[in-house]
């Protein structure tokens, strides 16, 4: 069974947790860090022709920053750094 990312509007953005902070441009979907969190917080849509990382569950971010070490097109900082 092929699963889809279901659609899902931008508003409000759901970008960023407590912890880590996503660049949706140059998210590619490719779904590393959403397989890596260990407590899925995070999940892939589609919105139009582009699709990215979406934060479901931004309260069970615990920072262990394993999305940041997945992810190859880095598109996730840590919340830290922007400080």
């Amino acid at each position: 069974m092929i699963k889809f990312p279901r659609l899902h509007f931008p508003f409000p953005r759901h970008n960023h947790t407590l912890h880590v902070q996503f660049n949706t441009r140059q998210c590619q979907a490719c779904g590393k860090c959403v397989k890596a969190c260990p407590k899925h917080v995070l999940g892939t849509i589609a919105f139009l022709s582009h699709r990215h990382v979406h934060v479901e569950k931004a309260n069970s971010c615990i920072g262990c920053n394993a999305c940041i070490r997945a992810c190859q097109h880095q598109a996730i900082q840590s919340r830290e750094n922007l400080q």
